[in-house]
Protein backbone atom coordinates (compact mmCIF):
# COMPACT_ATOMS: atom_id res chain seq x y z
CA UNK A 1 0.00 0.00 0.00
CA UNK A 2 1.33 3.72 -0.72
CA UNK A 3 2.10 5.52 2.31
CA UNK A 4 2.60 8.27 0.90
CA UNK A 5 6.38 7.77 0.33
CA UNK A 6 8.17 7.93 -2.66
CA UNK A 7 11.43 5.60 -4.07
CA UNK A 8 14.37 7.17 -5.93
CA UNK A 9 16.68 4.03 -5.88
CA UNK A 10 16.34 2.14 -2.90
CA UNK A 11 16.31 5.43 -0.57
CA UNK A 12 12.63 6.22 0.59
CA UNK A 13 11.77 9.77 0.61
CA UNK A 14 9.39 11.16 3.43
CA UNK A 15 6.70 13.40 2.00
CA UNK A 16 6.99 17.30 2.73
CA UNK A 17 4.22 16.64 5.16
CA UNK A 18 6.44 14.54 7.59
CA UNK A 19 8.93 17.36 7.74
CA UNK A 20 6.75 20.29 8.15
CA UNK A 21 5.15 18.75 10.94
CA UNK A 22 8.47 18.58 13.07
CA UNK A 23 9.20 21.77 11.82
CA UNK A 24 5.83 23.15 13.25
CA UNK A 25 6.11 21.88 17.00
CA UNK A 26 10.35 23.58 16.43
CA UNK A 27 8.20 27.24 15.62
CA UNK A 28 5.70 26.52 17.89
CA UNK A 29 8.07 25.90 20.66
CA UNK A 30 9.83 29.40 19.39
CA UNK A 31 6.35 30.89 19.88
CA UNK A 32 5.62 29.69 23.09
CA UNK A 33 9.34 30.79 24.66
CA UNK A 34 8.88 34.57 23.06
CA UNK A 35 5.43 34.72 23.96
CA UNK A 36 4.09 35.33 20.63
CA UNK A 37 -0.04 34.72 20.74
CA UNK A 38 -1.49 32.16 18.44
CA UNK A 39 -4.99 31.08 18.32
CA UNK A 40 -5.73 28.25 20.02
CA UNK A 41 -7.72 26.21 17.32
CA UNK A 42 -4.28 27.01 15.43
CA UNK A 43 -2.27 25.53 18.03
CA UNK A 44 -4.53 22.66 18.54
CA UNK A 45 -4.24 21.74 14.74
CA UNK A 46 -0.79 21.65 15.09
CA UNK A 47 -0.34 19.35 17.65
CA UNK A 48 -3.35 17.00 16.67
CA UNK A 49 -1.22 16.95 12.96
CA UNK A 50 1.16 14.01 14.61
CA UNK A 51 -1.26 11.56 14.18
CA UNK A 52 -0.50 11.98 10.65
CA UNK A 53 3.01 10.65 11.35
CA UNK A 54 1.70 7.48 11.88
CA UNK A 55 -1.14 7.75 9.08
CA UNK A 56 -1.73 6.67 5.23
CA UNK A 57 -1.24 9.89 3.53
CA UNK A 58 -3.15 8.67 0.71
CA UNK A 59 -6.00 7.38 2.59
CA UNK A 60 -9.41 10.29 1.59
CA UNK A 61 -9.92 10.07 5.06
CA UNK A 62 -6.87 11.94 6.22
CA UNK A 63 -7.00 14.82 3.94
CA UNK A 64 -9.06 17.03 5.28
CA UNK A 65 -6.63 16.99 8.15
CA UNK A 66 -3.87 17.06 6.03
CA UNK A 67 -5.31 20.67 4.46
CA UNK A 68 -6.03 21.47 8.02
CA UNK A 69 -2.14 21.37 8.97
CA UNK A 70 -0.92 23.32 5.77
CA UNK A 71 -3.46 26.09 6.57
CA UNK A 72 -2.17 26.09 9.98
CA UNK A 73 1.24 26.40 9.17
CA UNK A 74 0.85 28.97 6.39
CA UNK A 75 -0.63 31.40 9.60
CA UNK A 76 1.93 29.87 12.22
CA UNK A 77 5.06 31.02 9.46
CA UNK A 78 3.23 34.55 8.79
CA UNK A 79 2.65 35.00 12.94
CA UNK A 80 6.42 33.46 13.66
CA UNK A 81 8.34 35.81 10.63
CA UNK A 82 11.10 36.47 9.94
CA UNK A 83 12.04 33.75 12.35
CA UNK A 84 12.08 30.37 9.98
CA UNK A 85 12.52 26.51 11.01
CA UNK A 86 15.89 27.17 8.93
CA UNK A 87 17.16 29.90 10.89
CA UNK A 88 16.15 28.37 14.19
CA UNK A 89 18.16 25.21 12.99
CA UNK A 90 20.98 27.33 12.29
CA UNK A 91 20.95 29.58 15.28
CA UNK A 92 20.62 25.87 17.75
CA UNK A 93 21.81 22.77 15.74
CA UNK A 94 25.87 22.03 15.74
CA UNK A 95 28.24 21.86 12.88
CA UNK A 96 31.53 21.32 12.94
CA UNK A 97 34.10 20.86 15.17
CA UNK A 98 36.51 24.68 15.11
CA UNK A 99 39.47 24.82 17.25
CA UNK A 100 38.81 28.24 18.42
CA UNK A 101 35.55 30.84 18.76
CA UNK A 102 37.07 33.90 18.72
CA UNK A 103 40.02 35.79 17.20
CA UNK A 104 41.62 36.30 20.67
CA UNK A 105 41.54 32.48 21.36
CA UNK A 106 43.00 32.63 17.61
CA UNK A 107 45.79 34.76 18.66
CA UNK A 108 46.32 33.71 22.51
CA UNK A 109 45.42 30.13 22.56
CA UNK A 110 43.59 30.90 25.73
CA UNK A 111 40.19 29.89 24.59
CA UNK A 112 40.65 26.70 23.13
CA UNK A 113 37.49 24.50 22.72
CA UNK A 114 37.17 21.61 20.20
CA UNK A 115 33.32 21.61 21.02
CA UNK A 116 30.64 22.34 17.61
CA UNK A 117 29.42 25.21 16.86
CA UNK A 118 25.93 26.32 15.15
CA UNK A 119 26.43 27.62 11.58
CA UNK A 120 25.50 31.07 13.36
CA UNK A 121 28.49 31.12 14.77
CA UNK A 122 30.72 29.63 12.37
CA UNK A 123 29.41 32.47 10.21
CA UNK A 124 30.22 35.36 12.63
CA UNK A 125 33.89 33.66 13.23
CA UNK A 126 34.51 33.64 9.47
CA UNK A 127 33.40 36.88 8.63
CA UNK A 128 35.00 38.56 12.02
CA UNK A 129 38.18 36.84 10.61
CA UNK A 130 37.41 38.81 7.45
CA UNK A 131 37.11 41.89 9.21
CA UNK A 132 40.54 41.45 11.01
CA UNK A 133 42.28 41.42 7.71
CA UNK A 134 40.90 44.05 6.04
CA UNK A 135 41.76 46.18 9.37
CA UNK A 136 45.01 44.85 9.41
CA UNK A 137 45.66 44.68 5.65
CA UNK A 138 44.37 48.33 5.42
CA UNK A 139 46.34 49.83 8.16
CA UNK A 140 49.43 48.04 7.07
CA UNK A 141 49.13 49.61 3.36
CA UNK A 142 47.89 52.95 5.19
CA UNK A 143 50.91 53.32 7.00
CA UNK A 144 53.20 52.38 4.27
CA UNK A 145 51.74 54.79 2.06
CA UNK A 146 52.10 57.97 4.73
CA UNK A 147 55.70 56.99 5.69
CA UNK A 148 55.94 57.54 1.58
CA UNK A 149 54.31 60.52 1.32
CA UNK A 150 56.25 61.87 4.25
CA UNK A 151 59.61 61.04 2.92
CA UNK A 152 58.50 62.28 -0.73
CA UNK A 153 57.18 65.57 0.77
CA UNK A 154 61.01 66.25 2.25
CA UNK A 155 62.92 64.93 -0.54
CA UNK A 156 60.87 67.62 -2.73
CA UNK A 157 62.09 70.40 -0.45
CA UNK A 158 65.89 69.07 -0.55
CA UNK A 159 65.37 68.53 -4.13
CA UNK A 160 64.55 72.45 -4.68
CA UNK A 161 66.98 73.25 -1.70
CA UNK A 162 69.94 71.54 -4.25
CA UNK A 163 68.57 72.82 -7.69
CA UNK A 164 68.58 76.58 -5.69
CA UNK A 165 72.08 75.97 -4.33
CA UNK A 166 73.41 74.89 -7.75
CA UNK A 167 71.81 77.91 -9.59
CA UNK A 168 73.70 80.38 -6.72
CA UNK A 169 77.19 78.70 -6.83
CA UNK A 170 76.98 79.02 -10.74
CA UNK A 171 76.51 82.81 -10.83
CA UNK A 172 78.91 83.64 -7.91
CA UNK A 173 82.66 84.73 -9.55
CA UNK A 174 85.53 82.91 -8.30
CA UNK A 175 86.33 85.02 -5.33
CA UNK A 176 83.26 85.61 -3.95
CA UNK A 177 83.35 85.05 -0.02
CA UNK A 178 79.65 83.73 -0.36
CA UNK A 179 80.84 80.98 -2.28
CA UNK A 180 82.38 79.10 0.81
CA UNK A 181 79.31 79.13 2.44
CA UNK A 182 77.15 77.86 -0.68
CA UNK A 183 79.89 74.76 -0.42
CA UNK A 184 79.65 74.32 3.15
CA UNK A 185 75.33 74.12 2.27
CA UNK A 186 75.96 71.97 -0.32
CA UNK A 187 78.16 69.28 1.29
CA UNK A 188 75.28 69.35 3.72
CA UNK A 189 72.27 68.68 1.11
CA UNK A 190 74.83 65.39 -0.36
CA UNK A 191 74.26 64.16 2.85
CA UNK A 192 70.65 64.84 2.89
CA UNK A 193 70.91 63.40 -0.75
CA UNK A 194 72.52 60.11 0.25
CA UNK A 195 69.81 59.81 3.71
CA UNK A 196 66.61 60.93 1.44
CA UNK A 197 68.01 57.91 -1.41
CA UNK A 198 68.63 55.23 0.94
CA UNK A 199 64.84 55.81 2.65
CA UNK A 200 63.40 55.42 -0.86
CA UNK A 201 65.04 52.45 -1.96
CA UNK A 202 63.86 50.68 1.42
CA UNK A 203 60.54 52.11 1.10
CA UNK A 204 60.59 50.66 -2.81
CA UNK A 205 61.88 47.64 -1.62
CA UNK A 206 58.56 46.63 0.11
CA UNK A 207 56.65 46.49 -3.62
CA UNK A 208 60.10 45.66 -5.74
CA UNK A 209 60.74 41.98 -3.14
CA UNK A 210 57.79 40.07 -4.82
CA UNK A 211 57.97 41.47 -8.36
CA UNK A 212 61.74 40.15 -8.00
CA UNK A 213 60.77 36.99 -6.44
CA UNK A 214 58.79 35.69 -9.26
CA UNK A 215 61.43 36.80 -11.67
CA UNK A 216 58.78 39.87 -13.28
CA UNK A 217 62.01 42.45 -12.25
CA UNK A 218 65.54 41.97 -12.41
CA UNK A 219 67.33 42.88 -8.81
CA UNK A 220 69.55 46.16 -9.32
CA UNK A 221 72.19 47.12 -6.73
CA UNK A 222 71.44 50.74 -4.74
CA UNK A 223 73.78 53.81 -5.86
CA UNK A 224 77.13 53.49 -3.23
CA UNK A 225 77.72 57.34 -3.67
CA UNK A 226 74.07 58.58 -5.20
CA UNK A 227 74.21 62.01 -6.37
CA UNK A 228 71.18 64.37 -7.63
CA UNK A 229 70.17 62.08 -10.45
CA UNK A 230 70.34 59.07 -8.33
CA UNK A 231 67.38 60.88 -5.89
CA UNK A 232 65.47 62.22 -8.98
CA UNK A 233 65.23 58.53 -10.77
CA UNK A 234 64.25 56.76 -7.13
CA UNK A 235 61.87 60.18 -6.39
CA UNK A 236 60.08 59.81 -10.00
CA UNK A 237 59.29 55.92 -9.08
CA UNK A 238 58.70 56.22 -5.58
CA UNK A 239 55.48 59.45 -6.62
CA UNK A 240 53.96 56.84 -9.06
CA UNK A 241 53.72 54.12 -6.54
CA UNK A 242 52.65 56.57 -4.32
CA UNK A 243 49.80 57.52 -6.54
CA UNK A 244 49.19 54.10 -7.68
CA UNK A 245 48.62 53.27 -3.58
CA UNK A 246 46.39 55.93 -2.60
CA UNK A 247 44.02 56.44 -6.01
CA UNK A 248 43.86 52.35 -6.35
CA UNK A 249 44.33 49.69 -3.48
CA UNK A 250 43.57 52.30 -0.37
CA UNK A 251 40.25 53.21 -1.68
CA UNK A 252 39.72 49.29 -2.65
CA UNK A 253 40.87 48.38 0.84
CA UNK A 254 38.41 51.14 2.21
CA UNK A 255 35.75 49.54 0.35
CA UNK A 256 36.40 46.26 1.97
CA UNK A 257 36.60 47.56 4.83
CA UNK A 258 33.17 49.16 5.02
CA UNK A 259 31.52 45.79 3.30
CA UNK A 260 32.76 43.87 6.53
CA UNK A 261 31.36 46.18 8.89
CA UNK A 262 27.87 46.14 6.51
CA UNK A 263 28.12 42.32 7.22
CA UNK A 264 28.78 42.04 10.70
CA UNK A 265 25.81 44.22 11.10
CA UNK A 266 23.79 42.54 9.32
CA UNK A 267 24.82 39.49 10.72
CA UNK A 268 23.82 40.94 13.95
CA UNK A 269 20.56 42.42 13.28
CA UNK A 270 19.71 38.78 11.42
CA UNK A 271 21.17 36.31 14.85
CA UNK A 272 19.87 38.79 17.18
CA UNK A 273 15.80 38.32 15.69
CA UNK A 274 16.93 34.70 15.47
CA UNK A 275 16.41 35.46 11.38
CA UNK A 276 20.18 33.86 9.91
CA UNK A 277 19.97 31.21 7.67
CA UNK A 278 23.46 29.78 5.75
CA UNK A 279 21.90 30.54 2.56
CA UNK A 280 22.64 34.15 3.62
CA UNK A 281 26.41 33.46 3.23
CA UNK A 282 26.80 33.72 -0.74
CA UNK A 283 24.81 37.02 0.01
CA UNK A 284 27.31 38.61 2.40
CA UNK A 285 29.79 37.02 0.24
CA UNK A 286 28.88 38.91 -2.68
CA UNK A 287 28.01 41.75 -0.81
CA UNK A 288 31.97 42.19 0.47
CA UNK A 289 32.90 41.84 -3.54
CA UNK A 290 30.50 44.53 -4.55
CA UNK A 291 31.66 46.71 -1.39
CA UNK A 292 35.21 46.52 -2.50
CA UNK A 293 35.11 47.44 -6.19
CA UNK A 294 32.82 50.00 -5.66
CA UNK A 295 34.94 51.47 -3.11
CA UNK A 296 37.46 51.68 -5.94
CA UNK A 297 34.90 52.44 -8.71
CA UNK A 298 34.08 55.88 -6.99
CA UNK A 299 37.35 57.04 -6.71
CA UNK A 300 36.79 57.89 -10.80
CA UNK A 301 33.30 59.55 -10.31
CA UNK A 302 34.32 61.29 -7.15
CA UNK A 303 34.80 64.80 -9.21
CA UNK A 304 30.82 64.38 -10.01
CA UNK A 305 30.27 63.23 -6.50
CA UNK A 306 31.69 66.18 -4.89
CA UNK A 307 29.35 68.69 -6.47
CA UNK A 308 27.33 67.52 -3.60
CA UNK A 309 28.03 70.13 -0.85
CA UNK A 310 27.70 67.10 1.59
CA UNK A 311 30.52 64.80 -0.22
CA UNK A 312 32.53 67.74 -0.93
CA UNK A 313 34.19 68.00 2.29
CA UNK A 314 34.80 64.19 2.59
CA UNK A 315 38.33 62.82 1.39
CA UNK A 316 38.52 59.95 -1.14
CA UNK A 317 39.64 57.43 1.38
CA UNK A 318 36.06 58.69 3.69
CA UNK A 319 33.59 58.10 0.54
CA UNK A 320 35.37 54.74 -0.72
CA UNK A 321 34.71 53.68 3.09
CA UNK A 322 30.92 54.89 2.35
CA UNK A 323 29.82 53.11 -0.90
CA UNK A 324 31.94 49.86 0.64
CA UNK A 325 29.19 49.81 3.10
CA UNK A 326 25.94 50.80 1.31
CA UNK A 327 26.79 49.96 -2.35
CA UNK A 328 23.71 51.63 -3.17
CA UNK A 329 25.51 55.22 -2.89
CA UNK A 330 27.53 54.01 -5.97
CA UNK A 331 24.23 53.25 -7.84
CA UNK A 332 22.22 56.39 -7.08
CA UNK A 333 25.48 58.11 -8.41
CA UNK A 334 25.67 56.26 -11.43
CA UNK A 335 22.03 57.37 -12.41
CA UNK A 336 22.44 60.57 -12.03
CA UNK A 337 25.37 60.42 -14.39
CA UNK A 338 23.25 58.22 -16.59
CA UNK A 339 20.72 60.40 -16.56
CA UNK A 340 22.50 64.15 -17.03
CA UNK A 341 23.59 62.27 -20.43
CA UNK A 342 19.95 60.44 -21.20
CA UNK A 343 17.76 63.78 -22.54
CA UNK A 344 13.96 62.75 -21.63
CA UNK A 345 11.62 61.68 -24.07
Amino acid sequence: MDDGTENRGNTPLAPPIREAIHDSELLLAHAASHGISLPPELVKIVVSSKQLLSADLADPSTFDQQALFWDARNQLGKAVHPVTTASLKASTQTGPLVSYRSLVGLISHSIRTTQPISPAERSVLWFRILAFVALFSLLTVQVYWVVGSRVLSETAQIVKQVEENSTALDALGADDPKGQALEAKKMVLEDEITIRYDILERWNMVWKAPLQLFGFTKKTPPAESPDYDDLQRVRLVSEFVSQAVELYLLPLLYGWLGACLYVLRMLAQDIKALAYTPEQDMLYRLRLYMGTLAGLIVVWFLPVAQADPNIKSLSVFAVALLVGYSVDLLFALMDRIIAAFTSPR
